[in-house]
């Protein structure tokens, strides 16, 4: 059975399931306690006992970036994405998929010999509505996904604005040990809400996370495919007011030359190959900046010339046709 692109792309990306259709467990924690901020110490310890058993207490957290070493000559070039450089495998490229609508490039696929780059809008962009189901405490509510039981338990509710995903999934990451001292009691609910989301299972294994990437805020996840043949580095920038999230994936094999490679992602000294770039990859880099129709026509021209797949120049000229 042929995978279509979507399906492909979802495969490459966080699986991000409905946290609210999670079948709530029971645990000791009160409603007062969390609704209350006087209350916090004590709410943050039954949090605690709740949500911190040793799996999750032992999950990857925020550590040092690794310096990039300055000898090491980079294999790969730069594609500047949404104001972030991206940086391309130097590698025989077979795809290059896009996808989104006549406004911009949404999404992006390049798929080369054991190397893929994937890049989308985040996902994690989306507001966190529900504090954790399984710590919304005894004597629930009979009437399921009422509103006045949604509305208590929001997130909004306890902390008081609207956070999204990715801004709750850094607080997790960032926190490594729960004061549940009243001055923290915003940072640590976000954190709280942020832990069921480290256990979800995506297509690869989180080994290290680094804070930020580049200038943005956000964080960069190093780990493994699988079969472990494979290195796999995420970006995920935090959307704000004039700039979206971003998620950017560059997956490739474990050996050398490509050991560092997610260490540009972002960077505002980001390395390039001495090696040109091909030359589709320049005319995809007109492409996705002005978006422009000649800029288009001219990618076309250009994947043809490349032997790129048919696929490739299809979802181009759907692209271009698209509202």
């Amino acid at each position: 059975m042929k995978m279509k692109l979507t399906d492909l792309l979802l495969f490459l990306v966080i699986a991000l399931p409905d946290w609210c259709g999670a079948a709530p467990q029971e645990s000791n924690v009160s409603r007062q306690l969390l609704l209350a901020p006087e209350s916090w110490p004590q709410a943050c310890r039954q949090l605690q006992q709740a949500l911190l058993d040793g799996s999750r207490d032992s999950m990857v957290r925020f550590s040092p970036k690794p310096a990039r070493q300055a000898e090491q000559q980079p294999a790969w070039w730069l594609l500047t994405w949404q104001g972030v450089s991206v940086p391309i495998p130097e590698s025989e490229y077979q795809d290059v998929l896009l996808l989104g609508r006549k406004k911009g490039v949404t999404e992006l696929l390049l798929r080369g010999d054991a190397v893929t780059v994937a890049l989308m809008l985040s996902p994690l962009d989306a507001p966190m509505n529900d504090f954790p189901a399984n710590v919304a405490g005894k004597g629930q509510s009979s009437q399921k996904g009422s509103k006045a039981q949604e509305e208590r338990f929001s997130l909004s509710t306890l902390i008081g604005s609207t956070a999204s995903s990715a801004e709750v999934l850094m607080a997790a990451y960032r926190t490594k040990s729960f004061t549940c001292a009243a001055e923290n009691r915003r940072a640590e609910l976000m954190a709280f809400a942020g832990l069921p989301l480290l256990q979800i299972a995506g297509p690869h294994s989180v080994q290290s996370v680094y804070e930020s990437v580049g200038t943005r805020r956000g964080w960069l996840e190093v780990g493994q495919n699988k079969d472990k043949k494979q290195q796999v580095w995420r970006a995920i920038t935090v959307g704000q007011p004039s700039l979206p999230g971003l998620q950017i994936e560059v997956t490739t094999p474990i050996t050398p030359p490509f050991a560092a490679i997610g260490l540009d992602i972002g960077a505002t000294d980001a390395r390039a190959s001495q090696h040109p770039a091909p030359a589709w990859l320049n005319v995809l880099q007109t492409a996705v900046t002005d978006n422009a129709p000649a800029s288009l026509k001219a990618l076309r021209k250009s994947l043809q010339e490349s032997g790129m797949s048919a696929r490739s120049v299809q979802r181009l000229e759907a692209f271009m046709q698209s509202p």
